[in-house]
């Protein structure tokens, strides 16, 4: 037994089983739950895929936000001191902007791993509080982030009193001798299992796991404190890439924190957090440690401030090269360019940019994370549009008509980026020639054209209305060519989604993945 140990128990013979450390900021898990609860009430905020799949023995108020249930005595066969210890509920939370469907950067936020570090949950609460307000940087941050909350992932060290427990031991009856903050990593805890003695690790990391699905994890906080009495500025555990990162020069701007560079112990949560999906981790790519210590007057209020100083250097962060969500009447137009420039609020793709996805900008040139993935094409020698005979659309110029890209097989073109179930027109001018016929399709619908009646000066436009993105944000233009090849001049694409139309949560699952689309029109010129 370690001295730091044998003084832990010492201590807690002084005090008895029914209290909180001795000078310690009391954030007990009736209070936690109060948070869930509130949370709850928010149109920004759903349960976790992870709570989900769960299904709790007993009804609550806040039962749908339930990951997993503790062994306790009744489970795991463990006392504390004799005294019997409850199965205690692991709870969780999703905050997010639901009518924005576009890709959201993942961020994790947990709490309370150290039983005795307990005013670092009110600094949780002050990070969910603000990013639950009306604040204009809070509902920016809803709307490019998807963000998971675990905010107790010790309940039964918080149950269990814990005064003159050392620092840096995550305290929990299942395994009072050892830190619970280093027993994350797969290899030395497996999960599969809620056997002793890492009960809470393996539920909160698996629910991590199935709520992320292990991608696009962009951020981690993992809120502590140096020990209940240390008073000080607070600092943040990082490695140095992480505090080099845009959260690290926006926290360290507000100069409310300090970093301590250090990359980190193996199994500890930060250090798991960036490990690869494949070795069970979450592939996190910043991983953060804030410690705040005891402030003086211990007050709640100055503990939240710290939370949400933390949630606006997160609002920075995002803030920097993240594309704007996609937007009704947003407008893309496409020149396959060879020869003529069509002007400004075009993107030009050009025959070298072939097999590449080039991003799409909007055309008022705004980037809101749309791409297209690019066949082979060709350049054309041939260029030339018969005006009179068939007049553009009104979004069109002459100089995107004028010349071509081509194909000389089948092939296809993606769309991405556009948005979870999202809708667009989307139309196509495609010059004729003899001898070429192109069949596209777009969705379910195909629609055939270039029927070999003019030469390559004159040409078609077809427009195929409400095309469905699905829960993926994509369009799959499938061209058939028969003949020679298959010309393409230019392409636009409108965002025509009715406000009223973007499904909530309960019926994503309903849409599915399928891609849908209303008949096209098809229009000559």
């Amino acid at each position: 037994m370690s001295a730091r140990y044998r003084h832990y128990l010492a201590a807690i013979a002084v005090v008895g089983f029914a209290g909180t450390a001795l000078g310690q900021v009391s954030y007990p898990l009736s209070q936690t739950r109060n948070l869930v609860v509130s949370a709850a009430a928010s149109p920004y905020v759903a349960p976790t895929a992870s709570a989900l799949a769960y299904t709790p023995a007993t009804p609550s108020a806040y039962a749908d936000y339930i990951i997993g249930m503790t062994p306790g005595t009744a489970g795991g066969g463990y006392t504390w001191f004799g005294t019997n210890v409850p199965s205690l509920e692991m709870l969780a939370f999703r905050v997010t902007d639901f009518t924005v469907n576009t890709p959201k950067t993942k961020v994790i936020i947990t709490g309370g791993q150290h039983a005795d570090e307990q005013h670092s949950l009110y600094v949780l609460q002050g990070f969910v509080n603000f990013l639950l307000s009306a604040d204009a940087a809070a509902a920016s941050i809803r709307t490019k982030a998807d963000i998971f909350v675990y905010p107790q992932i010790n309940p039964e060290g918080n149950w269990a009193p814990n005064a003159g427990k050392s620092s840096g031991i995550g305290f929990q009856p299942e395994h009072p001798t050892e830190d619970m903050n280093r027993f994350w990593n797969v290899a030395d805890v497996p999960s599969g299992t809620y056997s002793r003695p890492w009960s809470n690790t393996i539920i909160a990391r698996d629910a991590m796991r199935l709520d992320t699905q292990s991608t696009g994890v962009g951020f981690v906080f993992d809120l502590h404190t140096p020990g209940p009495t240390q008073t000080g500025k607070p600092f943040i555990f990082a490695s140095a890439t992480d505090a080099a990162s845009p959260f690290g020069a926006a926290i360290t701007a507000e100069n409310r924190f300090s970093f301590d560079v250090d990359p980190g112990e193996t199994g500890m949560l930060r250090t798991w957090s960036k490990t690869a999906a494949a070795q069970g981790g979450l592939g996190a790519q910043y991983a953060f440690t804030p410690e705040i210590h005891r402030q003086s007057g211990d007050a709640p209020a100055t503990y939240e401030s710290y939370g949400q100083s933390l949630a606006m250097a997160l609002y920075s962060a995002l803030s920097v090269n993240q594309p704007e969500a996609p937007a009704t009447g947003t407008e893309y137009r496409i020149d396959f360019h060879n020869r003529l420039l069509p002007g400004s609020g075009w993107n030009v793709i050009t025959a070298a940019m072939s097999n590449s996805s080039p991003t799409l900008l909007d055309a008022t040139g705004v980037s809101r994370g749309a791409s297209i993935a690019l066949p082979t094409l060709l350049a054309s020698t041939a260029d030339g549009w018969n005006q009179a005979a068939n007049p553009l659309p009104t979004w069109a110029v002459l100089n995107a008509a004028d010349d071509y890209l081509f194909t000389q097989s089948d092939t296809t073109m993606l769309l991405s980026g556009l948005g979870a179930n999202r809708y667009y027109d989307l139309e196509l001018i495609m010059a004729r020639d003899l001898n070429r016929t192109t069949t596209v399709t777009v969705g379910e619908n195909t629609v055939a054209w270039n029927e070999q009646l003019h030469g390559y000066q004159n040409g078609d436009t077809v427009l195929f209305a409400n095309v469905f993105t699905g829960a993926n944000g994509q369009i799959l233009l499938s061209f058939d060519i028969a003949g020679t090849s298959g010309a393409f001049n230019a392409l636009r694409l409108v965002d025509v989604t009715p406000v009223s139309a973007v499904p909530e949560p309960a019926s994503l699952a309903v849409l599915g993945l399928g891609v849908v689309a209303l008949l096209p029109r098809r229009r000559l010129g």
